[in-house]
């Protein structure tokens, strides 16, 4: 068979969602600078079925790595090398995604008013407690997204 003898290749259909499917796995970027709790976070992680993104060690990298989008929600310490963990904050929060605090401080006098209602780990915590709140957060993201965006 010559090559002008072939029937033409018609264009496939666009595909019914304009977004690619969600990540099989669920994401969790990580802002901690203990590495015995980045280790700990990548055991339950594990044990979750949930993917670690980072772990970022300080405030620049947490914002590099939020800015990059490869997160479903984020856990965040707030204090990173000294440095409030606020801009990385900030950068989830404009973007949607959500994010809750791990602190040993008591935020009550120092947390911004623009991040009233985010859930704090209080440290040490149980990693029980991530287990519950990994969800929640999940399904908080799940429920932020624009209409036909939904999986």
């Amino acid at each position: 068979m010559k090559e002008q003898d072939l029937p033409p290749i018609e264009p496939l259909p666009p595909h019914p969602h304009p977004h690619p499917p969600p990540h099989p796995r669920p994401r969790l970027l990580v802002v901690e600078d203990s590495v015995f709790i980045v280790m700990a976070l990548e055991s339950v992680c594990e044990a979750l079925g949930w993917e670690m993104v980072g772990p970022a060690t300080n405030v620049e990298s947490g914002v590099a790595l939020a800015k990059a989008g490869n997160q479903d929600v984020a856990l965040l310490d707030v204090t990173l090398e000294g440095q409030a963990c606020w801009p990385v904050a900030a950068e989830l929060k404009a973007r949607g995604i959500p994010f809750a605090f791990a602190t040993g401080h008591d935020l009550s006098r120092t947390l911004p008013a623009e991040f009233a209602g985010v859930p704090v780990l209080q440290k040490p915590f149980r990693m029980a407690d991530l287990e519950q709140l990994l969800p929640k957060m999940l399904a908080a993201e799940l429920l932020a997204l624009p209409k036909g965006d939904a999986p």
